[in-house]
Formats: C-alpha cells, structure tokens, sequence
C-alpha cells in the first residue's frame, strides 16, 4: 500500500515538484478518511460491512491497475484526476471492513478459512492474477507498480469470495492480546446465513451480549 500512496504519482505526474505535493495530500486524505470512517460505523462488524468495504476496495485497485496501464496512452492529467480521488476511496474502503477498533468481529468456520486448507478458489484466484501480471509485463514497463497492485488484489479477492461464500459465521470478542487468544473463548454468537426463496438473508441477533 505505500508504494502504491507514494510511488504512484511519480509515474502519472511529469513534474516531481506536483508529485510530491500528491503524495503529501494523498498521506493527509488517507489518514483522515480511515479513522473518520472508524469512528462513525458501529462498534459492532457486520459480514454486510465486509462485502461493501472489500468490493470498493477491489474495484478501487482495478480502477488503479488500468490507470497504470493506460500511462502513454492517455494524458497524465487525466491519469492524476483518477489516481487521486481513487487512492483515497479505498482507505475509506478499508475503514468500513476492519474491526481492529470494534468491540466484535466476524470470523467464518475454521474449516471455511480461506488458507486454512487448500481451497480451489485461492488457486484459481492467484493464477487469475499471474496471468494478469504476465499480460502486464507485456504491454508496461512499471510492473513493479502492476505487481504491488495485483498482490493486494489477490488477498482482498480470496477474502471477497470467501465472505460471499460461506453459509455461517462465528461473531466473537476482540481480543488484542495472545493470551486471550483460545479457539474457543470469545465466541458471543453462531450465526447461519439462510435461504429464503433463492435469497440469502443475513440473520443477526439484536441487540450482541456483551459481557462487563
């Protein structure tokens, strides 16, 4: 991620004194949209959150790859009115699906974790995005830039699909330290996903039991 806040406008701008200017309004922007976003969601995660947060943030990267792609072919001002607004979006993004500062988070089933077994969808996901680079590395000479942008892609597209995928949910505790770390402590609630006619609706307990 910081390559892509602080390399970026060097590529799209021709003048290195309006890129460093970029990257200190893109470093101000940022900060301030992630924790503005932290501090107005609920202090609870819903699975809606984290579909809403990783879809932008994935569309947001490939507005990104497409841009760098698109450097020679399009004028850099153009490129620079899109990096802009884009770079911040996905922090605002990124704010709407972490839980780091909520009081619960969603973790699906162990069994359901992405990495936790070999799952094909990783693999097709990560040769989906090796074929992309090697189509990058043809047609552009910033695949460092392209590489940088395709490994986030990767890991927000295995969490996308596995968010969209699973059928239940654990809602359970955050916990910052090891020690409060057991499998089994700070699960607050199962939560199934069902299907009603074809559609699936979230079913979530209202209000979540906190313990003081």
């Amino acid at each position: 991620m910081p390559i892509l806040v602080f390399r970026l406008p060097f590529i799209f701008h021709e003048v290195k004194v309006n890129a460093q200017a970029l990257c200190l309004v893109n470093a101000v922007l940022m900060v301030f949209i992630f924790f503005e976003t932290l501090r107005v969601k609920s202090d609870e995660q819903f699975l809606t959150d984290i579909k809403f947060g990783l879809i932008g943030v994935v569309s947001c990267l490939f507005i990104l790859l497409m841009s760098v792609f698109a450097i020679g072919h399009v004028d850099s001002t153009i490129l620079c009115y899109i990096y802009h607004p884009t770079i911040s979006i996905i922090f605002f993004f990124m704010g709407a699906f972490v839980s780091y500062f909520s009081d619960s988070y969603i973790q699906p089933p162990y069994e359901k974790m992405p990495y936790a077994a070999c799952n094909g969808y990783v693999w097709a996901l990560g040769i989906i995005h090796l074929i992309v680079f090697g189509v990058a590395t043809i047609i552009t000479f910033h695949w460092l830039e392209c590489l940088c942008i395709l490994n986030l892609s990767f890991f927000f597209s295995v969490d996308l699909y596995c968010a969209c995928s699973i059928n239940s949910y654990m809602i359970r505790r955050h916990q910052h330290y090891k020690w409060e770390r057991s499998p089994e402590e700070g699960i607050i609630q199962h939560i199934t996903i069902r299907k009603r006619n074809n559609v699936a609706a979230e079913s979530i307990p209202d209000p979540i039991p906190f313990e003081t």
